[in-house]
């Protein structure tokens, strides 16, 4: 059994809209879709501020604003995808504690006996909210109407239309119930056609007749070229018009305009104006009163009916690429943002005239939505890009001398000041870029301007989407992180990725080398910042006075009174004791400071004057005491609190002290326990408002066990845990809650030791006993602990091998990895030039710095711009990356982009470029791999294929083999010609494995006198087209795109089919699983899982899961990034085995779930999945039941060999655990308590 989590959910947007969702807004709220998810926002005056989100289970395709039964608020309608597509009207609801959306209406859009749409998938409103039409299927179209916030009527209509490509609603109907609907499809004939149909939501029909409210019109092809970004269709309201100078003129146009439509997408912006309809009908009357033969006869075409070629009102060329998204700049729908696939923004003015003028803006990520939002600010959303938080400024911001946008030399331009005086009317007050020009010019005008004029306000990080992405650990922290090659157009990036905290460097103190622990001390007790640092190793200690940020000085054991000839077990700022008349005891601020060491406890004072610290009182040294058994003795451990200090003496022995009003440390009481050494004490207050601990912690060698002792029993053994896997070499007593006693919900007390085999034990302390421990691995080297605070957080900082950040979150103890490399100790720090810092122990030095982001993901972009990266390799050997990467010339629509595919290498630590290499102009990069074998020369292997004229399949391509060492450049050491196109490489032994159009090809490279050639020794041919290989062992996994996967076997250099798979399963990624088996994704978006039968000869491959995900992966990768937690030593319950990658921007996870709780949470998915349903009623059985183009089956009813963990996880904030486990009947009930269920599910949260 598997189980599926999301490390990282999908970041690309699909579609967004401003609205208002509650009265009680002000400035209105945005609501930005995602492909699984609607995200809301409330407009701030300091930007947006995140209000709610929901899941949705269905792939969103588009989501649009409908009014609601209260004015001037709105609904939103979701429109999801196939093979499910599915309407879902959401409401917001507004509280004092939160906000929220609920769904109100939902129906289903699916119709097995229809072909999906192929060009438009889209929900297309009525500019008033009257209506709205949604197109998914060839030929058809759904009608909504909206009526008191509801919908009213539901139903659908035949579209002639099949190949749509655009809708609008227009501004022209004369009643309520008949619409308009301004029609782009492509004709049998090729064409584009632009038409009308009229709307009758009375009969519920669509007009068969074509109305001529716009002129039924043919796109030249030349102006507009069929591109895989379809037209867009812009209804524009009638308006008033600028008439010539002589009123009289019988040349001069009407007063009025009587609105009509924007056609964007091809070379040339055209608006075509509404026709005038009393001639139309007068038309429509001639011609049913025609008595000729073409009317009389049916089967004869009426030659007014044909389509012509039909000038528009107004035009203007457009010089970019193809346009991605658009949007209205004001109410009136006469300005018009607009952004073509590369990121060029520019803005669209229909002047009264009526002119259409294009002003570049400047460049920002590809756009997919645009959302105007208020005051020139707008949202611009981004399939392959960072969505951004864009204000279009009235000056330029940046390149003052450099072209806003490049425009083509055959486009005539103008400059700024030959447009006209721009007019001061505007919605907003700061900037109108409305224009105004007293010349009649249909062609139009193209403004050629100087300057960057976009602000980019926020970045919203998207990391779609992910074509290709390896693991590696390039500074061999122990932690690894994914790179993956993301983004398009003018976006390309690689992305570094790691789960864990982001530790920034600040500030470097050499010369201090071998720290074993440090503490900040302050120049009094209630002083906010800190003054000095000591730090000690295992044979003496240093004073560290830091006075600012760049300066740092070291104390000479001369002028302070610490002791700095031994090392210090513990340190600390202490406040001074008094006692009132009564007896009771009370604490002051003071400058008082207590220090252990081996030898005894000694009291300081800072004085400020002198600025140093001189010892007060006789402190307590154990060759002083009248007990001659403690002479010879040591202090092993000690730790302190504001009001008690505990030390370990060798031998068993704890003694805990306490400050007399006259500044004398005290001892208060002792306990030895014989036979029992002690190795690490602890004695933090779980209250963080007292100053001093009930309890102290003690750690013991050979048992391995921690105890807590009662102090006010005289250190008797309160409770006892059970054995650890190894000796607890450091202790916290810690409450990670901000509870402070256990009458308060929040709080979290815990013991936390440090192992000597580099694990963190963190024990529970429950009805005050300790109970169940959790194990976290961070290496092999013995665990320090230290208290800091991060981000206002309680957490615990370990450090092993690795270091990682331990804090309370979501009601669960997390682990967050820190990337440091070498760290020993650490400590809070605070001071006036480094504040809310930490400071950290190196072999060598100490580093200060901050960590932020312990519960987020770190994501670091190497960003490339135009430049993007297909397929990326890692080589550890040598610690390089091999990048492929395709770069764009962006070229006016309809021309040619001039594009080059380049393959290079960059340094693993840095990802700075060293080389690269780039290929012929009629071949491309397919596939790129590393080759780690040590009998293999080159470094890289990488394949291509050559792009030539009338193929429907490559014949021709290459192998090119590649070598780069230290200090040498690359080298091109071999090459052959394979005769296809290289869709992937694998390397097993010393062979190299191709897949190469049909086959699997098997090579091997032959060095003489220097030279290394590659031949050809093996070759499979069995398949359509070999997509993806893979290697595990001396066997290789093969993924046919059109057919299935089989597994073939490598023996002394021959190919031979082990097993296959001959079911249509569309193979996209494949990988091998642990059990020898395979996982592999597919085109409709699911993970099927298969394995190997018991027989040898012959065998078929066993399908044993199948698991619709909704998004397509690109890639599987063996590995996770995170270490799973155990109990007692077990093995643990999951363990990851594969990390995927989608083209949404989602990382995830597949999980082998141990056998002994498979069963259990598969019981608990089907009683949630009972209890919990998705918006629009939709089943999670069904949801994730395996699905293709046409559908569901009707055998499948739900998916097999994988749980849903994302959902399962939804059980720890469910308010009904209880009845989740008692299920519906008894035979649905869980024996499993809440807590047992709540623990599982923390382990599996864990990992992400």
């Amino acid at each position: 059994m598997k189980v599926i989590t999301t490390l990282h959910p999908p970041s690309a947007v699909i579609s967004s809209v401003k609205c208002t969702l509650s009265a009680k807004s002000e400035l209105g709220h945005l609501v930005v879709a995602k492909p699984n998810r609607i995200e809301v926002s409330s407009l701030q005056p300091e930007g947006l501020k995140a209000e709610c989100s929901l899941e949705i289970w269905g792939r969103i395709m588009s989501i649009r604003a409908v009014p609601a039964e209260t004015a001037g608020v709105s609904n939103i309608l979701v429109l999801t995808d196939h093979p499910d597509p599915k309407l879902i009207l959401l409401k917001y609801t507004e509280t004092e504690e939160s906000s929220f959306l609920t769904d109100v209406w939902s129906d289903s859009l699916f119709d097995r006996n229809s072909r999906p749409a192929e060009y438009l998938t889209d929900i297309i409103m009525h500019p008033a909210g009257r209506a709205a039409v949604v197109s998914c299927y060839v030929g058809k179209l759904r009608i909504l109407t909206f009526k008191a916030g509801k919908v009213d009527k539901n139903f659908d209509a035949i579209l002639p239309e099949l190949n749509l490509l655009a809708l609008s609603f227009l501004y022209s109907e004369s009643n309520g119930h008949t619409h308009t609907l301004a029609i782009a499809h492509i004709d049998h004939r090729q064409r584009i056609q632009l038409l009308a149909r009229e709307l009758d939501v009375n009969t519920l029909d669509l007009a068969v007749e074509v109305a001529y409210t716009i002129p039924h019109a043919i796109l030249p092809a030349n102006e507009f070229p069929f591109t895989e970004y379809p037209l867009r269709i812009v209804s524009i309201p009638p308006f008033s018009i600028t008439q010539s100078p002589n009123g009289e003129d019988p040349e001069a146009g009407p007063a009025r305009c009587r609105g009509g439509v924007i056609v964007l997408g091809g070379r040339k912006i055209n608006f075509y104006e509404l026709s005038d309809k009393p001639k139309e009908k007068g038309r429509d009357k001639r011609r049913k009163n025609s008595t000729s033969s073409a009317q009389r006869f049916g089967d004869q075409k009426d030659p007014a009916k044909e389509p012509k070629k039909v000038k528009p009102r107004a035009t203007v060329k457009w010089p970019w690429s193809e346009v991605a998204a658009c949007c209205p700049a004001d109410d009136e729908m006469r300005r018009f943002f607009i952004g073509d696939v590369y990121g060029r923004m520019s803005l669209l003015v229909l002047s009264d005239t009526p002119e259409l003028i294009l002003i570049p803006l400047g460049e920002t990520s590809a756009p997919t939505t645009i959302s105007y939002l208020t005051s020139q600010v707008f949202y611009l959303g981004s399939l392959s890009g960072d969505s951004q938080l864009i204000r279009v400024c009235a000056s330029p911001q940046s390149d003052i001398d450099s072209d806003t946008l490049p425009i083509p030399a055959s486009i005539s331009t103008i400059a700024p000041s030959a447009l006209g005086v721009p007019r001061a009317e505007s919605p907003d007050d700061d900037y109108d870029m409305r224009i105004v020009d007293m010349r009649e010019a249909r062609g139009g005008k193209v403004v050629k301007t100087k300057g960057n004029y976009i602000e980019v306000l926020s970045r919203f990080k998207n990391i779609a989407p992910i074509l290709d992405a390896v693991l590696a650990d390039p500074d061999e922290s122990g932690q690894s992180q994914i790179v993956t090659c993301s983004g398009g157009s003018n976006t390309g990036a690689l992305n570094l990725i790691r789960t864990g905290a982001d530790f920034q460097e600040l500030a470097m103190l050499d010369e201090v080398p071998n720290v074993t622990n440090i503490w900040p001390i302050r120049a009094s007790h209630e002083d906010a910042c800190d003054k000095y640092v000591l730090a000690t190793t295992l044979y003496e200690s240093y004073l560290l006075r830091v006075d600012g940020r760049d300066s740092v000085h070291r104390v000479e054991a001369a002028d302070t009174g610490f002791v700095l000839e031994q090392r210090t077990l513990a340190v600390g700022n202490i406040p001074r004791r008094t006692v009132s008349p009564a007896g009771a005891s009370s604490y002051v601020n003071s400058s008082l400071v207590i220090q252990i060491t081996p030898h005894g406890l000694a009291l300081l004072e800072y004085d400020p004057t002198l600025d140093t610290f001189t010892k007060v009182g006789n402190g307590w040294y154990l060759p002083q005491q009248d007990n001659p058994l403690w002479r010879p003795r040591e202090i092993v451990a000690a730790a302190i609190n504001p009001s008690q200090f505990a030390v370990a003496l060798s031998g068993g022995i704890v003694v805990q002290f306490n400050l007399s009003p006259d500044n004398q440390i005290t001892l208060v009481s002792s306990k030895e326990f014989e036979g029992r050494e002690i190795a690490a004490v602890s004695c933090t207050s779980f209250d963080q408002t007292k100053s001093f601990s009930l309890y102290v912690a003690v750690s013991f060698w050979e048992s391995n066990t921690v105890a807590l002792l009662d102090i006010k029993h005289g250190l008797q053994i309160k409770t006892e845990s059970t054995p650890l896997p190894a000796l607890p070499r450091s202790l916290l007593l810690h409450n990670f809650g901000t509870g402070n006693s256990k009458k308060e919900p929040d709080f979290q007390p815990y013991v936390v030791a440090g192992l000597a085999d580099g694990t963190v034990a963190c024990v529970t302390f429950r009805n005050e006993e300790l109970k169940d421990h959790k194990l976290f691995s961070l290496g092999t080297a013995p665990v320090s602990l230290s208290r800091w605070d991060v981000e206002g957080r309680r957490s615990v900082f370990a450090t092993g091998s690795r270091s990682a950040v331990f804090y309370w979150d979501r009601q669960r103890l997390r682990q967050s990895p820190v990337m440091l490399k070498s760290a020993t100790a650490g400590s809070s720090l605070n001071t006036a030039g480094f504040p809310a810092c930490q400071i950290i122990a190196t072999p060598s030095s100490l580093v200060i710095g901050q960590t932020r982001g312990v519960d987020k993901m770190q994501i670091r972009s190497i960003i490339l711009g135009l430049e993007s990266p297909r397929r990326i390799a890692y080589n550890p050997r040598l610690n390089l990356f091999g990048v492929s990467l395709f770069r764009t010339t962006p070229a006016r629509i309809g021309d040619a982009d001039n594009q080059e595919s380049i393959f290079r290498i960059l340094d693993g630590t840095t990802m700075n470029s060293l080389n690269e290499f780039i290929v012929e102009l009629d071949e491309e990069i397919t596939a790129v791999h590393a080759l780690t074998h040590r009998d293999v020369a080159a470094t890289f292997a990488v394949g291509t294929m050559r792009n030539q004229i009338g193929e429907y399949e490559p014949s021709a391509g290459r192998l090119l083999l590649f070598n780069h060492s230290i200090g040498r450049e690359m080298q091109k050491i071999a090459e052959i010609d394979v005769g296809g196109c290289v869709y992937a490489i694998a390397s097993i032994a010393s062979f190299i494995a191709l897949a190469v159009n049909t086959s699997v090809d098997l090579y091997t490279t032959v060095e003489h006198l220097g030279n290394v050639t590659l031949q050809k020794v093996a070759s499979w041919n069995h398949n359509y087209i070999v997509a993806s290989l893979v290697a595990k062992g001396n066997k290789l996994i093969a993924g046919d795109a059109i057919s299935s996967v089989s597994i073939l076997e490598v023996a002394q250099g021959s190919l031979r089919t082990v097993a296959r798979d001959y079911g249509p399963v569309w193979p996209v990624a494949i990988e091998a699983t642990r059990d020898g088996g395979v996982i592999v994704s597919n085109t409709d978006s699911n993970i099927l899982t298969f394995s190997l039968p018991e027989a040898r000869e012959g065998r078929v491959l066993e399908r044993t899961g199948n698991y619709y995900l909704g998004e397509n992966i690109n890639k599987f990768i063996v590995g996770g990034l995170s270490v799973q937690a155990s109990t007692d030593g077990q093995r643990p319950l999951f363990e990851t085995e594969h990390i995927f990658f989608t083209a949404t921007g989602r990382i995830g996870l597949v999980h082998h779930v141990n056998d002994d709780i498979s069963l259990d949470l598969t019981a608990i998915q089907r009683n949630m999945a009972n209890r919990i349903v998705g918006p629009g009623q939709t089943k999670h059985a069904q949801w994730r039941t395996p699905a293709n183009s046409r559908g569901r089956s009707d055998i499948d009813d739900s998916a097999i060999g994988f749980l849903d963990g994302d959902f399962l996880e939804q059980f720890l904030t469910h308010p009904d655990q209880e009845n989740i486990l008692e299920g519906k009947i008894s035979a649905e009930r869980i024996s499993r308590s809440v807590e047992d269920v709540e623990d599982i599910l923390e382990k599996l949260q864990g990992l992400q």
